[in-house]
């Protein structure tokens, strides 16, 4: 048992997911946040997996690495507090071309609602998604991706996580 704790550890997973290749819940939902050092804010980079380009589930508990941000930066360009991003790899294609697979998208989780059209993570069932939100004239939202080969909803309500305010990939 000591070993496969260590193990868990080392790589950072855990134990379940270790175990089982499956995440609860509970350790699924855990946000690892950024850590500010001198001028930096080190934001560590998660992953969403998407399935049919619809959903995703963040594993947090696997963070791929961290990137540096200027502290000021992140507080002049983005008018937002580091305590307040998330940083996540996407997986998938339904957001092509705005955001292809495997861009960085930073998500300001202080907006978890719906102010005005844009891009948002959301929460889609028990997975989460990157998607296209825009008001219709009935009052209504339409929920996008911005590739054409997925289906746009329309919905009353919408739970949203946070607005994505950042995005960077290959040119």
């Amino acid at each position: 048992m000591t070993n496969l704790v260590a193990l868990a550890r080392a790589a950072r997973v855990s134990i379940e997911w270790l175990a089982t290749g499956e995440e609860s819940k509970q350790s699924a939902q855990a946000i690892t946040r950024a850590v500010e050092h001198g001028d930096f804010i080190f934001m560590p980079r998660n992953r969403i997996r998407f399935s049919s380009g619809r959903e995703g589930i963040l594993r947090s508990d696997q963070v791929v690495d961290s990137i540096a941000f200027r502290a000021e930066w992140v507080k002049r360009r983005l008018s937002t507090e580091s305590r307040d991003l998330l940083l996540i790899e996407v997986v998938g294609d339904s957001m092509a071309p705005t955001v292809e697979d495997a861009d960085l998208i930073l998500a300001d989780l202080a907006e978890p609602r719906f102010r005005q059209d844009g891009i948002y993570l959301l929460r889609h069932d028990s997975g989460l998604a990157v998607k296209r939100i825009q008001r219709r004239p009935d009052g209504k939202l339409l929920i996008r991706s911005d590739n054409p080969k997925y289906e746009a909803m329309v919905v009353s309500t919408v739970n949203v996580i946070g607005r994505v305010i950042w995005t960077g990939g290959r040119v």
